[in-house]
């Protein structure tokens, strides 16, 4: 508890890989902790132990027992009080229903606890249990509905702002519809298609499976945001799709304010499974090389469908970016990624370079007599899938150093060489990229411990290489976090 004083509670949970949501918290004094990643933290200092994971403290109830019986005041965090936005949306839904509160059962109550659940007005750490459910918004309603005049009953406890928010829509019942309309347009998920020019320098259109360039000259520029999802797609081919983590903005030419948007975290790469004209069943208003095309998200999910690939997933990268970032400021004991140029990595994907690799056999063969018949990450292997693997790319360095050598299954190997798997030095525990997140065979192995013996300075290089292009961080993007 006093480290997460020291660290405050987002570093302190980004450390540990735990989200920042709370349910039920340690109370001491004016203080409170996390009861899950406070138990999960606790457990690895004990003797011979490790830290749980956030599953193994997913059973508020046990753990919740278990502090207590230690002497520990537990309490449950009560959800937020209602926002201006909120309550007009929910005022919105009372009104468009004839002003009559709607049940949990009711699919709009439903859509609209959704809604209001992933909006940003309120922190992760102070949302709290059963932060927006349906109950808690059908209560809301009918809260709403006592405020209104002729209703026989006593009124319900609802906050001072509830009134005032009837009485604006009994004044102007439409213009608070249209300022409900409004905060839904800013803040609904959206999907655009971005036009990919091929051949062009990477730093007039950024760098394929890691950023897109554009400016203020472009139709749309100024409605995309962090969390959209972005469809990559050239004249013939999707190449692939991602979800915004960031959007950076500095001066451009002639006077014109330059963007990049970083979606590296995410990217999930289609090669040409999807052409651009099935692209264009997804848009209403798709006009070849238009840099920026709104999608339909839902027609966006349906075409992914068909070639089995899921939509990324924001929630996934904020946890992974926030796990990643705190291991880097471990590794380079700074709040910055390691270089000093003040330039961004280049590339959400680094170069394949191919060589013909003499000795590679016999490279196998001493890593076997060293290792045996072991994957590094998964384990056990038969012979005919077990490869011999560079922490360093042999394209560059051409030479094979059995202490930069390890044994990896085939498909694991390559998702090391792709730059979506890596070790976290500091653990030697394996490090999955956001875009993995939906492929539970491979999730599995997120955190797994990696074969003792390989070069400490290797692997650290690999894991700022390759998680630099996920976070699409720039040096000093950490400070302050």
């Amino acid at each position: 508890m006093a480290e997460h004083d020291r660290l405050g509670l987002v570093d302190f949970c980004d450390e540990r890989g735990f989200d920042h949501f709370r349910n039920y918290v340690i109370a001491d004094s004016a203080r409170r902790y996390g009861t899950r990643v406070i138990a999960a933290a606790a457990h690895g200092e004990l003797p011979g132990q490790a830290p749980l994971t956030p599953l193994e403290v997913a059973d508020d109830a046990l753990v919740n027992q278990v502090l207590e019986g230690l002497g520990f005041e537990v309490k449950e965090l009560r959800p937020p009080k209602w926002t201006r936005e909120e309550l007009i949306l929910a005022c919105s839904q009372l009104f468009s229903n004839d002003r009559v509160a709607q049940r949990v059962n009711d699919p709009a109550v439903q859509q609209l606890a959704a809604f209001l659940r992933q909006l940003p007005f309120h922190a992760p750490q102070d949302r709290g249990l059963n932060f927006r459910s349906v109950n808690s918004v059908q209560r809301k309603l009918f809260d709403l509905g006592t405020r209104l005049p002729g209703y026989k009953g006593k009124p319900t406890r609802g906050g001072a702002l509830d009134k005032v928010i009837i009485g604006e829509f009994r004044a102007d019942e439409a213009e608070m519809h249209r300022r409900a309309a409004a905060i839904r347009a800013e803040h609904e998920p959206k999907a655009w298609a971005l036009f990919s020019a091929q051949g062009q320098p990477s730093d007039e259109a950024g760098v394929l499976g890691s950023s897109f360039v554009y400016d203020n000259g472009a139709s749309r520029s100024q409605e995309l945001r962090e969390g959209h999802v972005v469809v990559i797609h050239d004249d013939e081919d999707v190449l692939g799709i991602a979800r915004i983590g960031r959007i950076d903005q500095e001066d451009g030419h002639a006077g014109a304010t330059r963007y990049v948007a970083h979606y590296g975290g995410t990217w999930c790469a289609l090669d040409g499974a999807v052409s651009a004209d099935d692209l264009k069943d997804a848009s209403a208003d798709m006009v070849a090389q238009d840099a920026i095309t709104p999608l339909d998200l839902d027609k966006v999910e349906a075409m992914l469908a068909r070639v089995a690939v899921s939509l990324p997933s924001e929630a996934a990268e904020a946890r992974s970016v926030a796990k990643i970032r705190s291991i880097r400021r471990r590794v380079t004991g700074k709040d910055a990624p390691v270089g000093g140029n003040g330039e961004a990595p280049t590339g959400g994907r680094r170069e394949v370079k191919a060589k013909a690799r003499k000795g590679q056999d016999k490279f196998r063969k001493n890593l076997i007599q060293r290792y045996g018949y072991v994957c590094a990450v998964t384990g056990r292997c038969p012979a005919e899938v077990l490869q011999a693997a560079h922490l360093r790319s042999f394209a560059e360095h051409e030479t094979h150093n059995l202490d930069e050598g390890v044994l990896l299954r085939a498909d694991v190997h390559l998702l090391f060489d792709s730059g979506l798997l890596t070790v976290d030095p500091t653990t030697r525990r394996v490090v999955l990229a956001p875009s993995l997140s939906s492929y539970g065979q491979y999730t599995q192995f997120d955190g797994a411990e990696f074969a003792e013996g390989p070069c400490e300075k290797a692997i650290t290089d690999h894991f700022l290489a390759v998680t630099g292009t996920w976070t699409g961080q720039q040096d000093g993007d950490e400070e302050g976090l």
